[in-house]
């Protein structure tokens, strides 16, 4: 009770010192201290990067005037450092730009004095803080990226500062002062200020709040079950039970209706989008609150509140109970899979294990929350079967078991079908049953128990998770059905007042165009304008004409005689107007959208010039590579089919297709006529069909493999194993210094497992790096290949020209870009043309170029390795934002040798398949190690069983090895160690066997020398007044004494006693030695200890409590004799131990323990001292003044040859208590 006590104050104190510092921080963290701090750091941050590109400019200046390195190491770790610190050097050179460090913004190719004279500049798309040399001819710039300005953001292209200033996602930038976090340079000039999101993200400023109210919750919880606990110690089960209920219920509600606190909140966990039931749990972090409130119950009912089998001795009421118990288990456990369904159907959260890379923390979070609530019903039932299977039989249970499975019917209220959660909870049961029946260790149950809900949570998961993705292709099939889309049908209508207004836009559409940089650059105008964001979804594609001029068309390799026209007959045949615009939607083009835009203006001659605008949307816009990087993240369009493959078909013919499956080109075996929708597999793939009058749309997943099977059931079995043990070891209240001992089995299993782990883990992580070796040396070479073959191509094209300029046109290619695009289609990659001073001609993708993600320029290290190295290929590692990506030059050359152009290959979609191929070889041997670890450790487990078993066997026998008694000979039929040491064994016990006879014998006759010696003793002391009072009466009768007669009549008197005295004397030798055969009967033990307790009724200040089964018989297989004498001696020595000032109270108890039925007898007498307590049961040894001491002696035999045993525990001045415990003949049985 003190140390109950002692643990609530504990936790009260750990609670109200964590409320008090969760509050200080939370008041921190809500104030503007962050702020401040951050705007230091950036300050300080930003004059050491200052310091560096001071230094950087001056060193590399030194190594560019002298034209060569004099030490190569510290060049590299020079231009190492540049590249790491955001650093770029420009070198202008009679004011043209003539060497640039960094190719990742448009840098101006002729100095300006305007723009480099300020210390603080925006260039194309950043911020940068300008340092400048200037000396004789040439100027020296470092420009040092102080924030990024694309215009768009995604996952791989982001806007704000570089991560090195440490600041939260969407702090921007603002005049000076308009803020108080002021940024300065390090002359102390302000240069703009910081302006911090409004709604606050989390850091590591907010994660010290929220550890601390986790704290807070936890403690809290902590002292709410101690109390509970508390109450439960003193007798109040049920007030416990009320209070631990009532409290975490408060406690959850006020979450729910106040809210977490702030810090809390920020985390992500209490917002609803990747889960949300109802009000009541609205969100995963309610759930795991939940969850906790639900463990820390099951875990007080399993530690303090009893089923209350224990007082039911009417096998009909106890049938009864049992049925009641587990309906109660099985509504909880209904319970349960109800929630757990909706956990993992209703959320946005990925439970499928074999899915590695797509886990997420909310994955682990769901996962937890799971086994949280799971404590319920499991505990419950461990609870009840534990206590009831030593009671009742296997029918009585099977019944039970049975009618308590018409609970789960209640499950189709929700539309739940109960067959298999019924059959999971009456297989859970059944093997519990069968456990604690056979005694198991509580390792095996832990391994049962977490095998069957393994099994259960992997079925669920993985059929829940199938039933979800087929639910999510049906809302992308009915998406994708339609070539119409409704929101940029919307946009459209919004922008065209905006676009057939522009004034600059008529300006530039106006005039003729003579290069195809001048085309161009309308289309660059347009996109940066009007057509960025969502707009990422579509390929834009801009025709500038004038009516009478031809257009070449490059996917039908044809000339058209008349732009106008063309364009004018496609409209007509397929268009639709979009209200209010001269945009038109055009019809069967493929399945995709696709769409028309018109304008007109007058030039200066009176030509009539067209500009035709047009928008098709861009199905492999989810794929990796440039498409990644042009996408809007707030946009999605084609995005969605990322993780599948999919097909459209119109009119029964294939339009569109994309992903790995090989779709037929007509629909033919496919659609079923009757149904709009139909799942099906087909060759190792879950499709999703859906038919919109002619569209037939179609999206498939690959099937789970019994591969991928097997890994998730051994990713959950080692997550349920490690909880149930954690879970095995707050129950057992095991100490921490405990789970350091390990017996001989649990040393060799975890070295067999540490040394397979450690083998495994090795060979995984050497088969993953050889992996990664191999898939990179294999995508070099593949680069070389694509790009000697492009090389090859180009040649042939290109070769012949003396001279090659940007508005080049062939007989079948209008312009140098549209050549590249039709190359880049062909070997899938995309293609870049630099012109001799590394300045872009053509490219097959321009939008990377205008969205403002890198510079036209070529990259100065492959230039140099190309220019002054004079290599003749170069690869190196590039990037954007923050792809990263291999990339590829060689110079191209005509037929004379000429130097026309550098051609470079940025190898996106492939580094993209790359990346993607790596981490699935990483994933996959991640997965299969840990399914060899587990089996090796069921291995390690089953091999360290069978080795210890021989040892087993020997402590064993070892520990059966008494003196007088007869140990048995071990049987063992290996040739090992083992074996010599049970030969050994059975040796020793025949040595033992033949010591203990001659020590016996030996003893005994000590014995009886003693005994005789004690007997003449004994007879001694009465034969001495005896042969007194002969002497004297014969001297009264022989001096003739007055009053002879009554002399004689005392004299008579004092014989007869001193006859008596010995008579017991020799009775008592006699039974001790005699211990005549016992004869065995069934006897009511209750009945025999009520009989025996009569005797000693009416005892003067002395009281019985008697406590017992009532209705109840105990059947023992025991002389009744010997029962007799056990309890007579028994209370009868209860009895003289209680001093005679003091008011005696004995209790004599019985209690059946399984198939043992202990009887005990306890006083409030004198007790014994500690000293002698070890020769209570020798013969002869009394601590009265009277009797011979052979009482407890006797009591010890009688017992022993009932196959019972005796024992005592006493306390000085307090009492003792004396147990017996017999074999019961039949398991207690119930009358009426």
């Amino acid at each position: 009770m003190l140390n109950r006590r002692k643990k609530i104050l504990i936790a009260a104190s750990l609670l109200v010192a964590s409320v008090l510092m969760a509050y200080i921080s939370g008041i921190l963290y809500k104030g503007n201290f962050e702020y401040k701090f951050r705007t230091k750091r950036f300050n300080r941050i930003l004059e050491r990067k200052e310091r560096v590109s001071a230094e950087c400019l001056t060193d590399l200046k030194e190594i560019l005037e002298k034209g060569e390195i004099a030490d190569p190491e510290s060049g590299t770790k020079l231009f190492t450092l540049i590249s790491k610190e955001g650093i770029t050097i420009l070198e202008y050179l009679d004011r043209k730009l003539v060497y640039w460090s960094d190719n990742s913004f448009e840098i101006p190719v002729i100095y300006n004095d305007t723009v480099f004279s300020k210390q603080f500049i925006f260039i194309h798309n950043g911020w940068f803080l300008v340092r400048r040399i200037m000396s004789g001819r040439e100027t020296w710039i470092a420009l040092l990226r102080v924030r990024s300005e694309y215009g768009f953001e995604n996952k791989l292209v982001s806007n704000g500062f570089p991560e090195a200033f440490k600041l939260p996602p969407g702090t921007g930038m603002a005049p000076p002062d308009t803020t108080p976090y002021n940024i300065f340079t390090g002359g102390g000039v302000k240069i703009f200020s910081l302006s911090f999101p409004a709604e606050r993200s989390f850091s590591l400023f907010m994660l010290i709040p929220a550890v601390l109210w986790s704290i807070v919750f936890l403690l809290l919880i902590i002292l709410i079950v101690q109390c509970a606990a508390f109450l439960s110690e003193t007798g109040r089960n049920l007030p416990a039970s009320l209070f631990i209920f009532g409290a975490l219920s408060l406690l959850y509600l006020v979450v729910v209706l106040r809210g977490p606190p702030e810090a809390l909140g920020k985390t992500g966990l209490f917002t609803g989008y990747q889960f949300s039931l109802s009000s009541l749990i609205p969100s995963i972090g309610h759930l795991l609150l939940l969850g906790m409130a639900v463990f820390s119950m099951a875990w007080f009912f399993f530690r303090y509140i009893p089923v209350g089998t224990e007082k039911i001795s009417n096998a009909k009421y106890f049938n009864i109970h049992l049925i009641l118990l587990l309906s109660a288990g099985a509504l909880i456990f209904a319970a349960f899979h109800r929630l757990f369904i909706t956990i993992v159907y209703d959320s946005n959260i990925n439970f499928e294990p074999y899915r590695l890379l797509e886990l997420s923390w909310y994955t682990i979070y769901g996962y937890a929350a799971i086994y949280l609530l799971a404590a319920a019903p499991v505990f419950f039932l461990v609870k009840t079967v534990k206590e009831t299977a030593p009671l009742t039989t296997n029918s009585s249970f099977a019944i039970s078991t049975g009618v308590s499975l018409l609970i789960f019917l209640t499950l189709k209220i929700s539309d739940v079908d109960p067959f298999l959660p019924a059959l999971f909870f009456a297989l859970f049961t059944i093997a519990l049953y069968a456990a604690f029946r056979k005694k198991a260790s509580g390792f095996n149950i832990t391994l049962i128990i977490s095998l069957i809900f393994s099994v259960y949570a992997l079925f669920f998961v993985i059929s829940l998770s199938g039933e979800k993705s087929v639910a999510k292709k049906k809302v992308l099939a009915v998406t994708y059905s339609s070539e119409h889309d409704p929101e940029a049908e919307h946009l459209l209508i919004n922008l065209w007042p905006a676009i057939s207004a522009d004034s600059s836009l008529a300006k530039m559409v106006s005039r003729e165009f003579t290069t195809q940089w001048e085309i161009d650059s309308i289309t660059y105008y347009l996109h940066n304008r009007y057509f960025n964001g969502y707009w990422g979804n579509y390929s834009l594609s801009v025709v500038s004409c004038r009516n009478d001029s031809p257009l070449w068309i490059s996917s039908e390799e044809k000339m058209i005689d008349n732009c106008f026209g063309f364009f004018r007959d496609r409209i007509e045949k397929y268009g639709h107007n979009i209200t209010g615009t001269q945009f038109y939607f055009l019809e069967g083009q493929g399945g995709r959208s696709y769409y028309i835009g018109q304008l007109f203006f007058e030039t200066e001659a009176g030509a009539r010039m067209g500009l035709f605008i047009e928008l098709f949307s861009d199905i492999d816009s989810f794929q990796e590579g440039y498409s990644e990087l042009l996408l809007d993240k707030k946009y999605q369009g084609y995005s969605r089919l990322k993780y599948y493959s999919f097909a459209k078909y119109i009119n029964g013919n294939r339009v569109l297709r994309t992903g790995d499956f090989p779709y037929d080109k007509t629909d033919e075996a496919y659609i079923d006529r009757e149904y709009d929708y139909r799942v099906f597999n087909r060759e190792g793939y879950n499709h999703v069909l859906y038919r919109n009058g002619n569209v037939t749309v179609i999206i498939s997943s690959r099937r789970i493999s019994f591969t991928d099977n097997l890994i998730s059931f051994a990713y959950i079995f080692a997550f349920t194993l490690m909880v149930a043990g954690i879970a095995g070891t707050l129950i057992r209240k095991r100490g921490i210094k405990s789970l350091f001992y390990f017996n001989f089995r649990q040393k060799l299993q975890i070295s067999f497992i540490a040394v397979l782990m450690l083998s495994f883990i090795s060979v995984g992580i050497i088969v993953a790096v050889f992996s990664v070796s191999q898939y990179k040396t294999r995508h070099l070479e593949n680069i070389k290949e694509k790009i000697n073959s492009i090389y090859s191509e180009i040649e042939s094209t290109l070769a012949a020209e003396p001279e090659l300029e940007p508005d080049w046109r062939g007989p079948a290619n209008p312009s140098l870009n549209e050549y590249l695009i039709s190359l880049s289609n062909v070997f899938n990659t995309d293609i870049n043309l630099y012109d001799k001073n590394g300045y872009l001609m053509a490219t097959s993708r321009p939008e990377v170029f205008y969205r403002n993600l890198t510079s036209r320029r070529l990259n100065m290290d492959a230039m140099n390795n190309l220019e002054t190295l004079t290599k003749s290929e170069y690869i190196q590692r590039e990037k954007i934002a923050s792809l990263e990506y291999v990339s590829a030059y060689v110079p191209f050359y005509n037929r004379d040798g000429y130097l026309l152009a550098y051609l470079n290959l940025p190898y996106f979609r492939m580094q993209s398949v790359l990346a993607r191929e790596i981490s699935n070889v990483i994933v996959a041997v991640v997965n299969f190690t840990i399914l060899i670890i587990l089996i090796t450790m069921v291995l390690a487990v089953v091999i360290s069983r069978s080795l210890t078993a021989p040892l087993n066997m020997l402590s064993a026998g070892l520990a059966s090895v008494q003196l007088g008694k007869r140990s048995e000979h071990l049987v063992y039929d290996g040739k090992d160690e083992i074996g010599e040491l049970v030969v050994r064994y059975n040796r020793m016990v025949d040595e033992l066997q033949e010591s203990a006879r001659r020590l016996a014998d030996s003893e005994r006759e000590f014995a009886w020398r003693e005994m005789a010696k004690q007997v003449a003793h004994e007879i001694k002391n009465p034969l001495t007044p005896m042969k007194l009072n002969v002497q004297q009466l014969y001297k009264a009768w022989k001096d003739n004494v007055p009053g002879f007669e009554k002399r004689l009549e005392k004299f008579t008197r004092n014989q007869i006693e001193y006859i008596e005295t010995l008579s017991s004397i020799a009775s008592a030798f006699s039974s001790f030695a005699k211990l005549p055969s016992p004869s065995p009967s069934e006897i009511d033990l209750i009945e025999q200890i009520k009989t025996t307790l009569e005797l000693f009724r009416d005892t003067e200040n002395i009281s019985f409590i008697a406590c017992w089964p009532e209705k109840c018989r105990i059947m023992v297989y025991a002389d009744r004799e010997h029962l007799n004498g056990i309890f007579s001696n028994l209370i009868k020595n209860a009895i003289q131990s209680v001093p005679q000032e003091r008011q005696g109270v004995i209790k004599i108890g019985v209690e059946v323990k399984q198939d043992r039925a202990v009887v005990s007898v306890i006083d409030n007498g004198a007790g014994i001292p500690d000293e002698i307590k070890a020769k209570m049961f020798t013969p002869n040894f009394t601590t009265k003044s009277s009797g011979m001491g052979l009482g407890l002696s006797i009591v010890k035999r009688y017992v022993e040859s009932a196959g019972g045993r005796v024992w005592f525990e006493s306390e000085k001045d307090k009492g003792s208590a004396f147990h017996v415990e017999l074999p019961v003949k039949f398991t207690v049985e119930r009358v009426e």
